[in-house]
């Protein structure tokens, strides 16, 4: 990245002679590929000044230093309570017994969270000298405005970005100001949208046409520039304005009737356009608010945010008279809050001309003096990306929301403090005590995983501890997770993530009963999450970051009636879902979990864009080196046996089996000669077999000239003119490539003397006849039936030992790891460079190569932190008797920014059709309307026959086919064989015929069947059958 501000304090993370900048890099990889190289650095210099490290300061205070800010001051001088640990997770009892300020028991716990943050607390004066030193001054629960509208107006004059925002209980409001005229470069930090041109008109106005393989992503009024034109070369380098016309088509107010004709090929990228925002002062958006100053949270929540806003106000006003907010659960106080909202609400005609509901006043004033998990975490999420924004990216808060979370609310039947415990008071006993009693499950210990168990953790704080949470995770912290996971410090790199999670969250809660397992969440490992696991939970929550372990995890809670809380982060956007048992959607009814992938032709020969070549190259690193090694291991061993074995594996598909053998015969010359000469020969190879050889066999199949059927150019759109790649020793991209095979090559035949790229280049240059001559000795016109023959008796004539060492790539530590991203990288870019395709830094390559989702903390702060509102409202529901009451699904991107709250949907339910398209005739759904949640429970043991008379007798359906899993273990069809099944017990057949018992730990079988009604023959479509077999 280079920014030139890196400083950190006692890096010592084991990267391998990594230098200082790439060791920063490495750290802000996962955050850089949302925000960009330019932005991150941006961000490097932003000095921040936090008022209030109270639950939304706090939380602020986490997010900017992990986001990698210069410096962060923290100022704070109140004396640490209980209530301060129930919300501040830096907080330890030590500091309550010796009455340190928040600020001050804070600061240990911020300094071990980056190694590129200075962190200071400041005791003193707050004034305008003081502010001038810092980019960006934010405000947390102070409610002095005079005071505030002081600081507001000298940030103005000075160009500093002034935020104010506060958890007021259960309601809660943030602020933002930029000044006068603060310029956003980049309104919505989407990637550059591209498109590939196949057709451009000559006309008045312009009409491009792109490939119809994509539909267009561009929108009325973008902005596009022209690339890579043929033809009509007037066009290239000039920006239009562009419209719509339709799904593949756009126009430009161009004339191009005197241009040169279109002939082919050509890109057109999105240019994004700054724009200029101008914001109102803090006193004008109070005294003198309009409609269009407020932007909404949830939008159910419309006209209440004027009354907030007018609720606020009073509350300013009465800090004005008392020194103080009002106490906690002070009737009195709240009379007198209501009194000065009365007389002040004249003041504001054009916000509301309705009085204000008292009993909203009322609710948000008795419980002000609060800060309730999770709501504080939300609102210090939103404020620290606003912070961000302050350098140009993305389109900030304009210029104030309002929101308040009473549904949170439990009935309370005295108004009593409990303990001391505002959260305790304001949740209730009855809620808390729910809490405590669940098992949760969380899968997934990454960036969500952590900010979890850190809300679950505080809030269990307030309760006994007789539930336990289980969480799961086989990855290990590595040096890029520290910057969005903030439980992993610099002390933990190389250790499991689970275990590393359940020590230290017993650091904010030493009671916490918490169990981890260092397991993937897969079918391999359900002996370890057996029935009786999952009949034992009450709350299943998902931080995962792919849809197959979503869909299997999802799968699991439909078969055990298990609730399920779903969240996702990408880059600025953070979706939650809520799954209910029989009461909501599940995770399959929503989404489809297939995943794209590009044809094999496009990775394999008309690559386009980086993601192409990554992913070719990831393919050739399993082929070559992964599967490649682990052949010639076995041919050590036993190498006419393994022959044979190959042999019978491709006897009809001779050029999989020339392959084989081809790099069996490149690695045994290296067991006859193990020294590090010979592992730069192969590289040699490699480099002409993939760069020169493959690209020149293309271009002779398909010449640059080539038409296609229509007569249009066939090197055109996305597929691009590839250029073969001579080896340039004064290249480092092709130098780099050359060390990173024979590294893994000497790695894999533990061969030492490696040598540096200097003395390759030597090496290669006093050779480079003889070993042209050897790849050239390759390329004789003979058929693979005859070059398998020559591999195998040439093969077979080698004497190797048995006992030489072969290590395999199994990629389970750091040095395997290195080594293929090392290959993956330089691999990449020299194919991309065939194809003319901008080449990508080694972070972004190692992200799309290990399938990476760019994040920052702060998403995953706003994710987990939302969804903790909805298992509130779950336990809530529960403890009132009543179904998804006020349960809501939400997607937000704070890029734009937008926040969408909705309802949750019912489950689908399964109607009968007329006309089913897979059986080609009617369907009944029986029972009628049944969805995925519904089962038909049986308990065994069971004979099949008594299985296929309980359906007769009960559903009125004869059953033709009735399967266990994916094994049929009775068709109607077979014959007389399987009419002689029918007396089998159902558990005993099942075993027989897939040859093992079932585990005992296993409780039910999912049994599924076929059939159609008995009285006209319909098919029928039935649930699944729960099977108890225990």
């Amino acid at each position: 990245m280079g920014c030139g501000n890196s400083n950190p304090k006692k890096v010592d993370h084991n990267q391998n002679q990594l230098s200082s900048q790439e060791k920063e890099d490495e750290y802000f990889s996962r955050q850089t590929a949302v925000y960009g190289v330019e932005n991150q650095c941006k961000i490097r210099k932003l000095n921040i000044f936090l008022y209030g490290v109270f639950g939304v300061g706090i939380e602020i205070a986490k997010n900017l230093i992990l986001s990698g800010v210069n410096q962060l001051v923290i100022y704070d001088n109140k004396i640490c309570d209980k209530n301060d640990q129930n919300v501040n997770f830096c907080i330890r009892d030590n500091h309550i017994k010796n009455k340190n300020s928040r600020a001050d028991a804070s600061l240990e716990t911020l300094q071990q969270l980056s190694l590129y943050c200075q962190i200071k607390v400041h005791k003193e004066e707050i004034n305008n000298e003081f502010l001038s030193q810092f980019n960006v001054v934010v405000f947390t629960d102070f409610y002095d405005k005079q005071k505030l509208i002081e600081y507001n107006n000298f940030c103005r004059k000075n160009n500093i970005g002034f935020i104010l925002s506060a958890n007021l209980g259960l309601y809660g409001f943030l602020f933002v100001d930029f000044g006068d005229k603060h310029l956003v470069q980049d309104i919505d930090g989407e990637q550059i949208k591209q498109a590939s041109i196949s057709s451009i008109s000559q006309d008045k106005q312009a009409q491009i046409t792109v490939e119809d393989d994509k539909k267009l992503k561009f929108q009325n009024g973008d902005t596009v520039q022209f690339q890579e034109v043929q033809g009509m070369t007037e066009l290239n380098g000039k920006q239009f304005q562009i419209e719509i016309k339709s799904a593949y088509k756009f126009t430009i107010k161009q004339d191009t009737t005197k241009f040169t004709p279109y002939k082919s090929n050509g890109i057109v990228y999105q240019v994004k356009v700054p724009q200029q925002i101008t914001f109102k002062s803090l006193q004008e958006i109070l005294e003198n608010p309009q409609k269009d100053d407020f932007m909404l949270f949830d939008s159910t929540q419309t006209s209440q945010s004027q009354d907030l806003h007018i609720i606020l106000n009073g509350l300013f006003e009465y800090y004005q008279e008392n020194k103080k907010l009002p106490q906690f659960l002070n009737e009195d106080n709240a009379k007198q809050v209501i009194g000065i909202i009365n007389k002040i609400q004249g003041k504001y005609k054009n916000l509301n001309a309705n009085q204000i509901n008292e009993s909203l006043i009322k609710n948000i004033v008795l419980y002000s003096q609060a800060n309730i998990i999770p709501i504080c975490y939300i609102w210090g999420a939103l404020v620290s990306q606003e912070v961000i924004k302050y350098i140009g990216l993305y389109k900030p808060i304009k210029q104030i929301i309002h929101c308040e979370m009473l549904d949170i609310l439990c009935p309370q039947q005295n108004l009593q403090v409990l303990n001391d415990n505002y959260q305790l008071s304001v949740l209730g006993k009855v809620f808390f005590n729910k809490l405590g009693n669940q098992n949760i499950f969380l899968v997934g210990a990454g960036s969500l995983g952590c900010e979890y168990l850190k809300n679950i953790s505080l809030l269990l704080n307030n309760c006994s501890l007789d539930g336990q949470i289980f969480i799961t995770d086989f990855d290990k912290v590595n040096f890029s997770n520290l910057n969005t996971q903030f439980l992993y410090t610099n002390q933990f790199l190389g250790k499991s993530k689970s275990e590393v999670i359940a020590n230290q969250i017993k650091l904010i809660n030493k009671q916490i009963k918490i169990k981890n397992f260092n397991k993937s969440f897969n079918l391999k490992n359900q002996q370890i999450f057996d029935d009786l696991f999952w009949d034992n939970l009450n709350i299943v929550i998902t931080s995962v970051d792919n849809t197959q372990t979503r869909a299997l995890i999802d799968a699991q809670c439909v078969w055990f009636g298990k609730p399920l809380f779903d969240s996702g982060i990408q880059e600025s956007k953070c979706h939650t879902q809520v799954i209910v048992p029989k009461q909501t959607q599940c995770y399959q009814d929503s989404h489809d979990i297939s995943e794209e992938s590009a044809p094999l032709c496009v990775l394999s020969n008309f690559p386009h864009i980086i993601q192409h070549t990554v992913q070719w190259s990831s393919d050739q690193f399993q082929v070559f080196f992964v599967e490649g090694i682990e052949e010639i291991s076995k041919f050590v061993k036993n190498g006419q046996q393994h022959i044979q074995n190959l042999k019978n594996e491709f006897q009809d598909k001779s050029g999989f089996l020339k392959q084989k053998l081809l790099n069996l015969q490149t690695y045994a010359t290296v067991l006859l000669q193990p020294n590090y000469e010979q592992c730069i020969n192969i590289a040699f190879k490699l480099f002409y077999q993939n760069f020169y050889d493959q690209i020149i066999q293309l271009l002779q199949g398909f010449p640059i000239d080539h038409k296609n059927e229509d007569g249009k150019p066939f090197w055109s759109g996305h597929k691009r003119l590839p250029q073969a790649l001579e080896l340039n020793y004064e290249d480092q991209l092709h130098l780099d490539f050359i060390l990173s095979v024979s590294n893994i090559i000497a790695y894999s035949f533990d061969i030492k003397g490696q040598l540096p790229k200097d003395k390759i280049a030597k090496y290669l240059g006093q050779n480079k006849e003889t070993l042209q001559k050897l790849f050239q000795v390759e390329k004789k016109n003979i058929d693979d039936d005859q070059i398998n023959l020559n591999l195998i008796a040439e093969l077979q004539k080698l004497k190797i030992k048995h006992s030489q060492k072969v290590y395999l790539l199994q990629l389970e530590n750091d040095e395997q790891q290195e080594l293929q991203q090392n290959f993956i990288y330089t691999t990449s870019n020299l194919r991309a460079r065939n194809y003319k395709i901008e080449e990508a830094s080694k972070q972004k390559i190692k992200m799309i190569s290990n399938k990476t989702v760019p994040s920052t903390a702060i998403m995953a702060s706003l994710g987990a932190s939302l969804n903790i509102i909805q298992i509130i409202k779950y336990l809530k529901n529960q403890i009132q008797q009543k179904n998804v009451y006020q349960q809501k699904n939400s997607f937000i991107n704070l890029a734009i920014p937008l926040y969408l709250f909705a309802d949750t949907l019912a489950p689908i339910a399964q109607k009968d059709k007329e006309y089913d398209e897979i059986v080609l005739g009617p369907v009944k759904a029986i029972p009628p309307g049944f969805t995925n949640w519904d089962k038909i429970e049986i308990n065994g043991p069971m004979k099949l026959s008594q299985l296929i008379d309980n359906f007769k007798d009960q559903y009125k359906v004869k059953l033709s086919i009735i399967s266990v899993g994916k094994l049929c273990i009775y068709n109607v069809y077979g014959g007389q064989q399987q009419q002689d099944l029918l007396n089998q017990d159902i558990l005993e057949l099942y075993q027989k015929l897939q040859k093992q018992k079932v585990p005992a730990s296993k409780a039910f079988l999912e049994i599924i069947v076929n059939g159609e009604t008995l009285d006209d023959s319909t098919d029928c479509n039935m649930p699944v059958i729960k099977y108890r077999i225990k």
